[in-house]
């Protein structure tokens, strides 16, 4: 009765979810490499593209420091006329008056030095070295994330072809057992017990490719873009061979002081404040 259940379970979850794990999927697929999910984060990853709006605002901030040491000047001028007539001084005495022209001029020449400004450009230019370093940090975080992701993914699409062997091995365990059964060689306990492994395979199966689903859908979430086909029907391309590493922990500590992208952001916002 327990291995009734057992199959009755496993066939209710396949309803379910309404896969069938050994239906062929008649669709239209489309293949995406490493390469192009780099290029697509670089292109729609809204936390890097903000970075990057960072550093046409600190460009900006160089240019105003430099112009904030230049000196102003200020020029005006202007013009009046009054026409020909006559002044009335009372008692009928009057006196004619000609026509007049006026003008007037005025320049203004200003130039603001102190300590503040002089040392702003260079200020200022630090905090753009640091936005760039953050750029480039920012970039190399999402090639890793972009990158790992990718691996995950394909690690869980391994993983469904896994399972599907495993169900077509059990498939073919529960065939022999129905064949030996109606021959009179097998029990009916063998061909329970097949029918138990076929149906937990069925399980395995289904949740194996939940979980490539998932993956698929967090890799295009760190894209920063929508998949162009259901992820059904998105095929990694890449494949990364095994190899052993070879790298020397000395070696790698030298390169990563000297050329981490987020210890030299953090570097150049320290040189940055030390100016100001």
């Amino acid at each position: 009765m327990r291995r009734c259940r057992q199959i009755i379970s496993a066939l209710a979850i396949a309803a379910v979810l309404g896969i069938t794990p050994t239906a062929a999927q008649e669709a239209t697929t489309a293949s995406l490499s490493l390469g192009e999910a780099l290029k697509q984060a670089h292109n729609n990853n809204p936390q890097y593209r903000q970075r990057l709006n960072n550093a046409a605002t600190a460009r900006l901030q160089v240019r105003n420091a430099y112009g904030q040491l230049l000196p102003s000047a200020s020029a005006s001028g202007g013009l009046d006329y009054t026409r020909a007539g006559q002044v009335n001084f009372g008692q009928g005495f009057s006196r004619p008056t000609s026509a007049t022209i006026g003008s007037s001029y005025n320049l203004g020449f200003a130039w603001t030095v102190d300590g503040s400004r002089i040392l702003a450009p260079k200020e200022q230019r630090a905090n753009a070295r640091a936005v760039d370093e953050e750029i480039a940090s920012e970039e190399s975080a999402l090639k890793f994330a972009v990158t790992e992701q990718y691996l995950t993914a394909l690690q869980a699409s391994a993983q469904v072809a896994v399972s599907q062997q495993q169900v077509e091995r059990n498939q073919s365990f529960l065939d022999l057992a129905n064949a030996k059964y109606r021959v009179g060689q097998g029990t009916l306990i063998e061909v329970r017990q097949a029918e138990v492994q076929k149906a937990q395979a069925d399980v395995a199966l289904l949740r194996s490719q939940q979980a490539e689903n998932e993956a698929k859908l967090e890799l295009f979430r760190r894209l920063g873009s929508a998949a162009p086909l259901p992820v059904q029907q998105i095929v990694l391309s890449d494949s990364f061979p095994v190899t052993a590493p070879d790298y020397a922990v000395d070696s790698l500590l030298i390169q990563a002081e000297a050329g981490n992208p987020a210890l030299r952001a953090l570097r150049a916002r320290s040189r940055a404040a030390s100016t100001s």
